[in-house]
């Protein structure tokens, strides 16, 4: 959740809810959006409407300037044993080396980065075509030991409608295959590609499941064959 979804209402109701339920196996991660000097004033006040005195993962919904004061909040939420975890969200790797140090030299450890990634959002797992020497946001994760924490895994419930191999489909997307999920004839899908254009491709992660059928499942198996996704 996050302190920015209905103004901190989402929070509150998560609250309540885990009020009536055993919170034995419940791990909460919110996300903060205000400015550096009020981050653990935020943190305290979602901690205060979850209910609970610390939250499983704390993340900045996005990139806050300049990030090494950023880091410094983080620290302190940590330190203050508001949130067991510290994550971050939307970053790039150059802003998230910058953090990670940072935080490093405060002693604690940059856990997650959280970013838009499904099989029609493949950035993540992607080198720059300018710059293919450098790492994908999912490799500098990996040699980091930061988990990847997808958004929109399912595009926003785009690949969670039952398909069709027979084009056309109103909903279009950029996506390009990684090498080894081409198909046999090196096809990929480029720039138009459908959501259509995937049912050969869910079937055969799905086990031979019917192309037709809602690929949730089969999309979801692609994500988190990813390690560290």
């Amino acid at each position: 959740t996050s302190d920015d979804y209905g103004g901190g209402l989402s929070e509150k109701l998560i609250g309540e809810g885990m009020r009536r339920r055993n919170r034995a196996n419940v791990h909460v991660a919110t996300k903060g959006s205000s400015r550096p000097s009020q981050l653990v004033a935020a943190a305290k006040a979602s901690c205060l409407r979850l209910g609970i005195e610390r939250v499983s993962l704390y993340q900045l919904h996005s990139v806050i300037e300049p990030i090494d004061v950023a880091a410094d909040a983080l620290a302190d939420i940590a330190e203050q044993r508001l949130a067991e975890c510290i994550g971050v969200c939307n970053f790039t790797i150059t802003q998230l080396e910058r953090l990670r140090k940072r935080l490093a030299a405060r002693g604690v450890r940059l856990a997650s980065c959280q970013a838009h990634a499904s099989l029609l959002a493949q950035q993540p797992f992607m080198r720059g075509a300018q710059q293919p020497q450098q790492p994908s946001l999912h490799e500098w994760c990996r040699q980091h030991g930061v988990v990847l924490i997808a958004y929109a895994p399912l595009a926003s419930g785009r690949l969670a409608r039952r398909i069709v191999e027979q084009p056309p489909c109103s909903t279009r997307a950029a996506l390009t295959l990684a090498p080894d999920l081409v198909a046999p004839d090196k096809r990929g899908f480029g720039a138009g590609a459908d959501v259509a254009s995937l049912a050969p491709l869910l079937r055969r992660l799905a086990g031979g499941e019917s192309g037709a059928g809602v690929p949730a499942r089969a999309a979801l198996r692609w994500l988190t064959a990813h390690d560290g996704v």
